[in-house]
This record gives C-alpha cells, sequence and structure tokens, in this order.
C-alpha cells in the first residue's frame, strides 16, 4: 500500500521514532499570557493508522493521541481531542513539517477554564531505549 504524498521508499518507513523537546505557551480568556517552561516528549509517528503517540499535556501528563488527517507533500496536519470526567474538552490541532522536524500544536481548552496552549517542539530520529 502506498500513502498519498509518499513515495513507495518513504512508504517502506511507515512507523516513525522521534525525540521532541521545545517550550509551550498559554493565554487565557482574561487575556494573561506567558511562557510555561520547557516540554520534552517522544512520540511515534505510524503513517499506517495516521496516528502519533506520546503527546503529552504538559502539567498533567495525559497523552493525548493525535490523528494524521492529512498527509501533504511537506506536513502532516495533526488533530486529537482530550477529555475527562474533572476535565473541560481540550482540542488539539497542528503540524508536523516533515523536512525540518519542527511540530506545532495548539491545545484550545473548553469552558469552564478557557485558554489556549501552543506547543512549538523540535523532533528528530531516534531509536527506543528499552
Amino acid at each position: 500500500m502506498t500513502l498519498v504524498g509518499l513515495s513507495t521508499a518513504q512508504a517502506a518507513d511507515t512507523t516513525l521514532t522521534l525525540a521532541c523537546k521545545g517550550t509551550a505557551s498559554m493565554k487565557t480568556s482574561t487575556g494573561d499570557s506567558g511562557d510555561t517552561g520547557p516540554v520534552s516528549m517522544g512520540l511515534v509517528v505510524d503513517l499506517t493508522t495516521r496516528t502519533v503517540h506520546g503527546f503529552r499535556e504538559q502539567f498533567t501528563e495525559i497523552e493525548v493521541q493525535l490523528n494524521i488527517t492529512e498527509v501533504k507533500e511537506a506536513i502532516l496536519v495533526l488533530r486529537g481531542q482530550l477529555s475527562g470526567e474533572m476535565r473541560s474538552i481540550m482540542d488539539l490541532s497542528g503540524f508536523m513539517d516533515r523536512m525540518t522536524g519542527d511540530m506545532t500544536v495548539t491545545a484550545t481548552q473548553r469552558p469552564p477554564v478557557v485558554f489556549t496552549k501552543t506547543y512549538s517542539l523540535k523532533c528528530t530520529p531516534a531509536q527506543r531505549m528499552f
């Protein structure tokens, strides 16, 4: 099976393990904003199932599966959602640049607490430690 936008050689490498580091910044509905500190996470990109595993919300460490909604020549378009008993719903959307490894994901928290948090990450190929 060849995925749209991938050559036959690229399609053979359908699972990628990445180490990602960067920052996150948050903006609240009241207009307050600021850097929330460094972010580091390991991701597994599976082009066959069109998913990204390992993306974690910065403070709760809850993992959110991101779905690859589009595979383009230069980017992967990402979407996901986090919801739980004690939390409002958080929608996530973003992209990963297939050439540079730059990844931007914006998480938008719905009411009753409203904020947006933007993750800016640089991802590089990695191997699992164990």
